[in-house]
């Protein structure tokens, strides 16, 4: 668990560093956005933002926003549950994603 919190803390500080070089960035990293919900999903690590939900699988980034289906792109919350499905707040609600 130390290992995956440590990952964690990496990701935000490379996020924070990484908005000085904006053109070298995946457009779905949520390198320039305020973060405002982390949660771990086995080794999927979901960012919520102001502008969306992020998911990092070690391999890619993926974005979700309201064009994807959540009622509202700033995020407040986020929480796993043992069906694999994540639960998103936001300023307009809940949602359950379910992943595969």
């Amino acid at each position: 668990m130390k290992a995956i919190r440590m990952q964690v803390l990496l990701l935000v500080f490379l996020f924070i560093i990484s908005g000085c070089e904006k053109d070298k960035v995946d457009k779905n990293e949520p390198y320039d956005k305020k973060i405002t919900a982390i949660a771990i999903q086995g080794n999927i690590v979901w960012i919520g933002t102001q502008e969306g939900l992020s998911k990092y699988d070690h391999v890619e980034w993926l974005s979700y926003t309201i064009d994807n289906g959540l009622i509202n792109n700033y995020i407040t919350a986020l929480a796993c549950d043992q069906n694999n499905d994540i639960w998103v707040g936001s300023t307009e609600g809940l949602i359950k994603l379910s992943i595969d």
